[in-house]
C-alpha cells in the first residue's frame, strides 16, 4: 500500500510539473498602450485588449472608463505590444462568408505590398502527456494546453480577404511568373516555410525586389 500510496505522490507531482511547463503567456491576455479608429472618424487613446476571436476590443481611458467596441465599429487600432515588445496593428476588412456575405473581422498587418499578408491568432487546446509504466495502457493524461497556431491571409485587388493555402505549391503560386525564380530564393536562403518568420522573409522579399 505504501508504495502504491508513493507512486500516486509522484505522479500527482508530475502532473503539476507538467502543467507549470505548458503553462504559456499570450499577447491577448494582456492591456497594451495604443490607439483606436473608428469608422465614425473618432480616435481614441488608453489600455487597449483584444479578442480576435469574439472579434472585439476593448480600451481603457485615461480616465479609467472601459469602452468596447467590434469589428462593424473599429477602422483599425494599433498597440505596443507589452509581451512581444513591438508595435502591432490591426485593421477591420471584409472577409466573404460561404453565403456570399462580407463580414468585417480583425486582421494583423504583417507586411504590405505587391502583395499584402495579413494574420488571425488561433489558439488550439491540446493534450499533454507521458509515459507511465504504472498507468493502464502507459499514457497518462498530464492536462491540456493552449498552443497559438496562427492562420494567414492576403489582401486580394478588390479589397477582400482570401485564405492562404497552407502548402508550399500553393503559396509559391502566388508569384506567378516569379515563381521559378522565388523557388531559388527559398533554396539559396534555406528557407522552409515552416515559420511565420519563413512566410514573412519570402514575401518582403518579393515586395521588396518586385515593386
Amino acid at each position: 500500500m505504501k508504495k502504491l500510496f508513493y507512486v500516486s505522490v509522484l505522479v500527482g507531482i508530475l502532473q503539476m510539473i507538467v502543467g507549470t511547463v505548458m503553462a504559456q503567456n499570450f499577447s491577448k491576455e494582456y492591456w497594451h498602450k495604443g490607439e483606436v479608429y473608428l469608422f465614425t472618424e473618432e480616435s481614441i487613446k488608453g489600455s487597449i485588449r483584444y479578442d480576435l476571436d469574439q472579434n472585439n476590443i476593448t480600451i481603457r481611458t485615461p480616465d479609467n472608463k472601459l469602452r468596447s467596441y467590434n469589428a462593424s465599429q473599429v477602422e483599425q487600432f494599433w498597440i505596443e505590444d507589452e509581451l512581444q515588445k513591438r508595435v502591432r496593428y490591426f485593421y477591420a476588412l471584409p472577409q466573404v462568408t460561404k453565403d456570399d456575405y462580407r463580414v468585417l473581422y480583425f486582421f494583423e498587418l504583417l507586411t504590405e505590398g505587391k502583395i499584402t499578408l495579413l494574420c488571425r491568432e488561433n489558439f488550439v487546446v491540446k493534450q499533454a502527456g507521458y509515459y507511465s509504466p504504472y498507468m493502464w495502457g502507459g499514457w497518462t493524461n498530464g492536462g491540456s494546453y493552449v498552443v497559438q497556431e496562427d492562420d494567414y491571409f492576403l489582401l486580394n485587388n478588390e479589397g477582400n480577404v482570401v485564405d492562404v493555402e497552407e502548402d508550399r505549391e500553393a503559396i509559391m503560386n502566388l508569384f506567378g511568373k516569379k515563381k521559378e525564380v522565388m523557388e531559388l530564393y527559398l533554396i539559396d536562403h534555406d528557407n522552409k516555410l515552416r515559420s511565420r518568420e519563413d512566410l514573412l522573409k519570402l514575401i518582403r522579399y518579393y515586395n521588396e525586389v518586385y515593386k
